[in-house]
């Protein structure tokens, strides 16, 4: 059998798949700018935080953490994930 100029034997068909749009833009965009990839998913991760901000931290500052007493102290549970102190 011959070889071609893509690696593969004449007759031998590839079993790599193709890539869509999406994942080749971001391969390109990380190996020209990979600072800038960076950049970019912290400026992601940034903006999700900010819109899912009631979600992550559904307490105030001051409101719904009335802990008073013996309960001020409270190690972590299923209601303060973080202790009560």
């Amino acid at each position: 059998m011959s070889e071609d100029t893509t690696g593969l034997y004449v007759g031998q068909v590839s079993t790599e798949k193709p890539h869509s749009f999406l994942v080749d833009l971001l391969i390109r965009l990380w190996r020209e700018k990979p600072l800038g990839t960076v950049g970019a998913f912290i400026v992601l991760i940034l903006l999700l935080v900010g819109i899912f901000a009631s979600f992550l931290a559904p307490y105030g500052y001051n409101d719904g953490f009335a802990v008073t007493g013996a309960a001020r102290l409270e190690p972590s549970s299923w209601q303060y994930w973080m202790g009560t102190d």
